[in-house]
């Protein structure tokens, strides 16, 4: 196997899960955004299912949302703010949006207060 060059590691290829044969192609649209939007491995197979979940209701929510635009009816916005809400709850499950990614508020606070602080006064006490 002299002279084989090594195959070159491409960013986004491998590591990443393909979209499940049962979901529809807008589906598999919105599974491979969000892999894609994630670092390689992020993703494993006990989170499928969530991230399926994920795929349907956005794909369910983006329907009556088209549907509340030609004829706003109470049980549509009901059903459209269910299905936000559902969104919403597997994003934050899933770590999509950056206030599933960030640390606890608290945590923050805490890092802060442990930070010295800076006197202005103090800095050039040195003179030259």
């Amino acid at each position: 196997m002299e002279g084989t060059m090594p195959r070159p590691i491409i960013p986004g290829r491998g590591g990443r899960p393909s979209p499940p044969a049962g979901l529809s192609q807008r589906e598999k649209e919105i599974w491979t955004a969000c892999v894609e939007s994630r670092p390689v491995g992020y993703f494993t197979a006990e989170i499928f299912p969530l991230l399926a979940a994920y795929c349907m209701h956005a794909i369910t929510a983006e329907d009556i949302a088209i549907q509340l635009r030609e004829k706003s009816t109470e049980p549509l916005r009901r059903a459209y703010r269910q299905e936000t809400m559902s969104l919403c709850t597997l994003s934050g499950k899933l770590k999509l949006c950056k206030q599933g990614r960030r640390k606890h508020q608290s945590s923050e606070q805490s890092e802060i207060a442990k930070t010295p602080r800076r006197r202005l006064w103090l800095a050039h006490s040195d003179p030259a």
